[in-house]
């Protein structure tokens, strides 16, 4: 890539915004919990990742590469969680736009578009989940991943480009502790999909398929590390119960299970639409997708050679049809990761290259120009509704991490209790207090969000917590109508008032800094 005015502009610009942007707390969700193993002495390879309701004890394993990575940067900065988290979303941002650069390079198809693309996509991902990617995160890294490996694979230099590779092994060493959910997956995935493909049209013209035992091999580590890291997963898949229970009715609530508490946004009648329109963009994509592949499938038939592309499109088409089905078993929801990221990039591609297709209609030049509108359409709206999102109402942008500090010392100074219950966001930073502090060596302490069971007693007035529990409310999302989050099912409430505390005869405030409350 030529570096030129346009392109050092285009760079500071986003470094400028990306600065102003940083979040002023850590990701509510897993976040936290993962930045909670850090500060943990003599880490090992079973220590706490997620899910941390038990900081010495817990099912869920990790490959220790993250978190030592985190560690080493831990040192470095004096131990500040927050200028870590800045730092990675710093990385995280600039690593996302050098990946999709550096992969549009060996892509076929028109230098122009390959150019505006490698240069806007990355901007529309950012801004689709701007919390987890500033906060430097599992997409950000997990995105580096896929491209990188993708790149070895695809890019005809490798062999003898060793920086390339070496890069992609650090980054793959880097990311794989974050890898435990189902990115590891749709990256295996892609993989495998991709190398039979490759096969296939290999033996179809009598050349040497060498592949296969990559493939083997591959196939061999991903079952080992999959069992070693998700054994509990794989155990609920293989629940009937469980699998019987699943509404097809979920596809389209996106993992909320919230019922009349879901979180309104403000502005939830747009979105709505925004929904519709970005469902059929989904589906369009789709559709195209399976032409492509159905016309890649004559063309090995009839011996024709395809693009690099077209082969990878096809690759692409078929394992987000076996990604979405394997994550609809275990989440109830459609996860349509492997087409936002990949898929419509080629396709928007190919459509505007100088490509002749079987499918006589797709080389109008009009209707491609209408379908390529229709595709980039619901992106750029979704993207510009998250990232409304991310500034008005997630707790990341608006609420300060030392925020919970004064309420969290008073916990551990004052209470005998051994169990916190909130939102995420708040649990999840008072477990990263609970490790800076060393408190872990003085009590036992769990750390748990509220399920949609506890939630709804809590606006029924029926809460009746343990005698050694306590409920924290936090008052700041409430004032700022911040979204209400929680570890099950990837829910987003309302936020809840501290007047849920008063009129709860089971409940009794103990402390309230202005911040939160705190009731037993």
């Amino acid at each position: 890539m030529k570096i030129n005015s346009a392109t050092l502009l285009y760079f500071t610009l986003i470094l400028i915004a990306t600065l102003l942007l940083l979040p002023k707390s850590l990701l509510g969700f897993y976040h936290v919990q993962v930045f909670s193993a850090i500060y943990l002495p003599n880490l090992k390879g079973d220590a706490p990742f997620i899910y941390l309701p038990n900081l010495t004890n817990t099912p869920f394993k990790s490959i220790i590469a993250y978190p030592i990575f985190m560690q080493i940067l831990s040192i470095l900065l004096r131990g500040n969680a927050i200028f870590i988290s800045n730092i990675t979303g710093i990385a995280s941002i600039l690593s996302i736009i050098f990946s999709y650069i550096l992969f549009f390079r060996i892509m076929d198809g028109n230098h122009k578009i390959k150019s505006i693309a490698s240069f806007l996509y990355p901007i529309i991902l950012i801004c689709t989940n701007p919390s987890s990617i500033l906060a430097g995160y599992v997409l950000g890294f997990s995105t580096i991943l896929c491209f990188m490996i993708s790149f070895s694979f695809l890019d005809e230099r490798r062999k003898s480009n060793y920086i390339s590779l070496f890069f992609v092994a650090f980054i793959s060493w880097i990311t794989l502790g974050l890898l435990w959910h189902s990115e590891y997956s749709m990256i295996y995935l892609i993989l495998i999909i991709y190398i039979i493909i490759s096969n296939l049209y290999n033996v179809s013209y009598n050349k040497i398929f060498s592949l296969w035992n990559i493939l083997i091999l591959y196939t061999v580590s991903f079952l080992f590390t999959w069992f070693y890291l998700r054994e509990n997963t794989i155990n609920n898949i293989l629940n009937s119960e469980q699998f019987r229970s699943i509404s097809i009715s979920s596809i389209f609530n996106k993992g909320s299970f919230t019922g009349a508490f879901t979180y309104n946004h403000s502005l939830q009648i747009y979105l709505e639409y925004v929904d519709i329109i970005r469902y059929l963009g989904d589906l369009l994509a789709y559709i195209i997708m399976l032409i492509f592949a159905i016309e890649f499938a004559i063309n090995i038939f009839r011996k024709k050679n395809v693009s690099k592309n077209h082969m990878f499109l096809t690759s692409l088409f078929i394992s987000d049809i076996l990604f979405i089905s394997i994550y609809f078993i275990s989440t109830g929801t459609l996860g349509t990761r492997i087409l936002s990221t990949f898929s419509y990039l080629l396709i928007l591609i190919m459509l505007n290259s100088d490509q002749q297709f079987s499918i006589k209609c797709l080389n109008n030049s009009n209707l491609r120009v209408l379908i390529t509108l229709f595709l980039i359409m619901p992106l750029i709206l979704t993207s510009i509704f998250s990232f409304y999102n991310y500034l008005i109402e997630s707790p990341e942008q608006n609420v300060d991490i030392d925020t919970y500090n004064s309420s969290f010392r008073w916990i551990s100074e004052y209470t005998d209790s051994d169990m916190i219950n909130s939102d995420a966001h708040t649990s999840g930073h008072y477990q990263l207090f609970y490790t800076l502090g060393d408190v872990f060596d003085k009590k036992q302490m769990n750390f748990n969000s509220l399920s949609y069971a506890k939630y709804k007693k809590i606006v029924d007035s029926t809460y009746n917590p343990s005698d050694n529990s306590l409920l924290v409310i936090n008052e700041i999302l409430y004032e700022k109508h911040l979204q209400f989050q929680t570890l099950e099912a990837w829910n987003t409430f309302e936020p809840l008032s501290s007047k849920y505390l008063k009129q709860n005869i089971n409940l009794n405030e103990i402390y309230n800094d202005g911040y939160v409350s705190i009731a037993q």
